[in-house]
């Protein structure tokens, strides 16, 4: 906690103080790239492209830029508006261009997660074009499809696959403009909505970090009550000798 009220402050007080300028690199190669996906891999690989000098097209099928980042991880461990839309904004002013939505989703397949997550109506280039218009390509896609557990009542009702749950939470705090202490009200206004884990009895069955974050998310719905299953055993309550510093201390908290 100590470390975040050091660092947080550090990376904020320069935006807040209009110190940080986009950068558009000095001169351009003329070279075309089309990146496809722009969560955390294919948005480091457009930074990085862009700064060579390359002229960089980044393609997303949801509605808004940052892949799991934006949707995957929620809002109350990484700020969707005051930190990743910044960031997004600012590569834009730095030259890279952006197509989301429909004009992004190359291949035309429909989202797993949801249909109201591709919108638009402008249609995205088809391979031939992308291989066409562009001098190299690169595949930043990430795994949307989620590892499902076929066993008997997976298909009863209540049921979620974890990145459905985050990501349909985050949305709808996202279009309701959900923050401050109406945030429920709002996010009901969200396009598709949330699945509400207000006063159910949840079992996340995961330990991880997508696990700790449905935790998370559900506690902050005001869940009755929360129950995780972890398949690994449980951490010693000091490090372990395997464990010195400065690594991180894998112990229980």
């Amino acid at each position: 906690e100590t470390k975040k009220n050091i660092e947080s402050p550090i990376t904020k007080r320069p935006f807040d103080g209009g110190w940080i300028a986009p950068p558009p690199p000095a001169t351009r190669t003329g070279k075309k790239v089309a990146v496809i996906g722009s969560g955390p891999a294919g948005l480091a690989c457009a930074d990085q492209l862009n700064k060579a000098g390359h002229l960089v097209t980044v393609f997303e099928r949801a509605d808004r830029v940052g892949g799991l980042i934006m949707y995957g991880v929620p809002n109350m461990k990484a700020d969707k508006e005051g930190v990743v839309q910044r960031r997004v904004d600012l590569m834009a002013k730095e030259g890279i261009s952006f197509r989301t939505g429909a004009a992004g989703n190359i291949g035309g397949a429909a989202h797993p997660l949801g249909a109201g997550l591709v919108v638009g109506s402008e249609a995205a280039p088809s391979p031939e074009e992308l291989l066409r218009d562009f001098d190299a390509l690169c595949v930043s896609t990430g795994a949307t499809v989620a590892r499902d557990m076929n066993i008997p009542g997976r298909e009863l009702k209540g049921i979620h696959l974890a990145m459905e749950f985050l990501h349909r939470n985050t949305k709808a705090l996202l279009d309701g403009g959900a923050v401050g202490q109406d945030w429920r009200a709002k996010a009901a206004g969200g396009a598709g909505g949330g699945i509400d884990a207000r006063g159910k009895k949840v079992i996340v069955i995961g330990g991880g970090d997508t696990g700790n974050d449905c935790i998370g998310t559900a506690m902050r719905h005001g869940a009755t009550s929360v129950v995780n299953f972890e398949l690994l055993p449980k951490p010693p309550p000091r490090r372990a000798s395997d464990n010195p510093r400065p690594q991180w201390p894998r112990i229980y908290r």
